[in-house]
């Protein structure tokens, strides 16, 4: 009686079947950071389209104005690195 062990055949690396594996998708929650910035109306003038451009090359986003009558608050938010 003699045994045999059969061995599966060799598959070549080309002829390997293509395999895509999906990364698992981890959320993070983003973390913001602010800024106030504040023009008195009686000594200063508002932020500038120049000053604007600036802080949005800065990777500030302009999430709010108020003013009470004596000053104008412009508010930011970006998200930190």
């Amino acid at each position: 009686m003699s045994s045999t062990i059969e061995r599966p055949e060799r598959v070549p690396p080309f002829q390997m079947p293509e395999v895509h594996v999906q990364p698992p998708m981890v959320y993070v929650e983003p973390a913001w950071e602010y800024r106030h910035i504040e023009r008195k109306l009686a000594e200063q003038e508002p932020l500038s389209e120049a000053e604007l451009n600036a802080l949005g090359d800065e990777g500030w986003k302009l999430t709010g104005v108020v003013s009470d009558g004596l000053a104008v608050h412009f508010y930011f938010k970006r998200q930190t690195k």
